[in-house]
């Protein structure tokens, strides 16, 4: 059946195939969801009229609904294979359809499918498909236990959001604050964080809201990063562009692009950027001190924080404990960090942290995200350098056993000098 639609998804009985296949999407079985989701996704991105598409995502939305969102993840991620474009304007509302497709006769079908697709009922079918989604997303944010669900949830909304209304935003961004407060896994937080960043940056000109929660929670989950099994985490805390990577990338929207934040933030971001690339590989080191770099040149006020205490006027102390940035005293702080990374074993970060007093080079904003892509592992932990550091190790071996063999003779028989001193009694 799947590839009788993909193959003929113009076909008259399309939307009863769809039907049949829609109930296989939803079961627990991986084969079978990824079978169901690669044809659903081929028919979304060749339906130029929308309709087979809005049917589809329909259908899905209601059989979601009435088996109250016990679904598979794989069900919901469906939708992130939609080709939306079209965006919803002051004064649509999630649940009004939309008016300008009209219902034909088979006549007129057949005369429009010779004429084409008409833009205008492309449009129309567009902004339903959108609505059908955003309200399934609202629903299932809404769901006491929805931690199966919320990962998936979170990455359509950071790629839908530029589609939304002012009005819509404002209540996503309140329902987000909701899901916030609850125990999440450190992915789902840099989802949420995610999302709502970019809704703000969206609707900053129309929308003025607190978002001292999101970038709180961004700020408390700092050093989670510093274990191995959260290093794949690292490159989403450090893009901000594409959904699946994300965990810099918060920073770049939250401070980068945006003026009016608490200065208070900034400097405690820094600090949290230069502790994390004390002990973080190579790659992530670099892409933290080329971020905190750019903070520094943005916020030129907090250069300080790379001098000696002696030279400069501190208030308080630095609270390093504390998970919220306005509490933590940022100012207080100093990047002694930068004293040991001088020292690094690789040249590249010893490199970086010289420059960081330096003035703005152009480009610097960007910098960071090319470091995620370089390899730096080969420069250090080549053959040779192995094989000379097994040399060496070796060699440092072969001495300590001579060493180890000239004390235990020493042991047994005498060391030459007591020998000499010996004879040298008896001689007297």
């Amino acid at each position: 059946m799947c590839e009788l639609l993909k193959n003929h998804y113009q076909f008259n009985l399309a939307d009863t195939l769809s039907k049949a296949i829609i109930p296989f999407a939803l079961l627990s079985n991986v084969e079978t969801g990824e079978i169901v989701h690669a044809c659903f996704g081929e028919v979304f991105r060749g339906d130029a009229q929308g309709q087979i598409t809005f049917s589809i995502v329909r259908q899905l939305a209601e059989k979601m609904k009435a088996k109250n969102y016990h679904v598979s993840p794989n069900a919901v991620q469906i939708f992130l294979d939609l080709p939306l474009h079209e965006a919803l304007v002051e004064g649509d509302e999630l649940g009004v359809k939309s008016h300008k497709k009209r219902h034909l006769s088979e006549v007129d079908k057949i005369l429009a499918e010779s004429e084409g697709p008409d833009p205008a009922v492309y449009k129309a079918f567009q902004k339903d498909s959108l609505q059908e989604v955003l309200l399934t997303y609202f629903r299932i944010l809404k769901l006491p236990r929805n931690e199966k669900l919320i990962h998936v949830v979170l990455e359509g909304l950071a790629k839908f959001g530029h589609l939304l209304n002012s009005h819509i935003i404002g209540d996503l961004l309140e329902l987000l604050k909701s899901v916030l407060q609850q125990e999440l896994p450190i992915e789902s937080v840099l989802k949420c964080v995610l999302a709502s960043l970019r809704l703000l940056q969206i609707a900053s000109s129309v929308i003025s809201t607190d978002d001292s929660l999101f970038l709180s929670r961004l700020y408390a989950t700092r050093f989670d990063y510093l274990l191995p099994c959260n290093y794949p985490l690292i490159p989403d805390f450090l893009e901000c562009i594409d959904v699946r990577i994300s965990l810099f990338s918060y920073l770049q929207i939250g401070f980068l692009q945006r003026k009016e934040l608490l200065h208070e933030r900034v400097a405690a971001y820094i600090k949290a950027l230069t502790t994390l690339s004390l002990q973080l590989p190579t790659k992530y080191a670099m892409a933290c001190i080329s971020l905190s770099h750019s903070l520094m040149n943005r916020y030129p006020m907090y250069s300080s924080l790379i001098e000696n205490e002696e030279g400069r006027r501190i208030s308080g102390q630095f609270q390093l404990q504390k998970d919220v940035p306005e509490h933590v005293n940022g100012h207080a702080a100093t990047l002694w960090e930068c004293c040991l990374l001088r020292d690094h074993y690789d040249g590249n970060v010893v490199k970086a942290v010289k420059e960081f007093g330096e003035k703005r080079s152009r480009g610097r904003d960007e910098m960071w995200k090319e470091m995620l892509k370089k390899d730096f592992g080969h420069k250090i932990f080549s053959i040779k350098s192995v094989t000379k550091a097994k040399e060496r190790k070796q060699g440092s071996e072969e001495e300590e056993e001579e060493e180890d063999i000239d004390e235990l003779i020493d042991d047994a028989f005498g060391s030459d000098s007591e020998e000499d001193q010996e004879w040298s009694v008896c001689l007297n």
